[in-house]
């Protein structure tokens, strides 16, 4: 299970709640349900994040992994190509490749080159018999029998990785909504925090924001006004507060 690694606006929203919990001052108690709700959101969409993250990692490295094995035959697969199609049309070598997507699009045309050449189809699948059987060159067929195993795993770990991917970007935009809107609920409740605590307390230290002007919870919001603008989201690859 994926460890969340906590940042600041995690921290602030989990000292949301403890102040909430533990204050018994009307105040507090009257303006804790909004920022509540948002902070337990916020604290939900962070450790989804924290979960999908680590999971895209494991998708691909796999995905590279995969890519290790059909790049050494594809190799093979495409030297013996060559040397029977001279005149084919196929990509460079497997180190020529940057991405494991280029390296299976590569492998997947001389895959092709070789179902014509084999005398492969819908109709005459590379194990068919009778009148099912392919009817084209050997050599293509013991080549494609090669090369269509590695393919396979590696297509089905790009293919997952890609998932994991789009899943992620999700996340992400998921715990940045879900940011914006306890950033928005934190600002009416901290000042009310300050006002019953008081401005040098731990209490309302514990919630404010290091680069936050110095003032900006002297004053309550103009009437009407938009909610603040939250900071920059931290995101997965960037420095997060310990």
């Amino acid at each position: 299970m994926a460890k969340r690694t906590y940042s600041m606006d995690g921290r602030r929203a989990d000292r949301a709640e403890r102040i909430i919990k533990q204050s018994t001052d009307t105040a507090i108690k009257v303006a804790a349900p909004p920022v509540s709700e948002a902070a337990g959101k916020f604290n939900t969409a962070d450790t989804e994040l924290t979960k999908v993250t680590d999971a895209e990692g494991r998708e691909r490295r796999e995905r590279d992994t995969a890519a290790e094995p059909l790049g050494r035959v594809y190799d093979k697969v495409r030297s013996a190509t060559l040397a029977r199609l001279p005149h084919a049309q196929v990509s460079g070598r497997a180190k020529s490749f940057t991405t494991p997507d280029d390296l299976i699009n590569g492998a997947e045309k001389i895959e092709d080159l070789l179902c014509v050449a084999g005398g492969v189809d819908e109709d005459h699948p590379l194990d068919g018999t009778g009148p099912n059987a392919p009817t084209g060159e050997k050599w293509a067929r013991d080549l494609l029998k090669e090369l269509q195993g590695p393919l396979s795993a590696a297509v089905k770990e790009a293919d997952e990785a890609s998932a994991a991917s789009a899943a992620l970007q999700k996340a992400q935009q998921a715990r940045a909504d879900a940011r914006a809107v306890f950033h928005a609920r934190l600002v009416p409740f901290r000042r009310v925090v300050r006002d019953v605590y008081g401005p040098q307390s731990r209490e309302y230290h514990s919630l404010r924001d290091r680069n936050m002007p110095d003032d900006e919870d002297e004053q309550d919001a103009p009437a009407g006004a938009a909610p603040p603008t939250p900071p920059v989201a931290t995101t997965p690859g960037e420095k997060r507060d310990k």
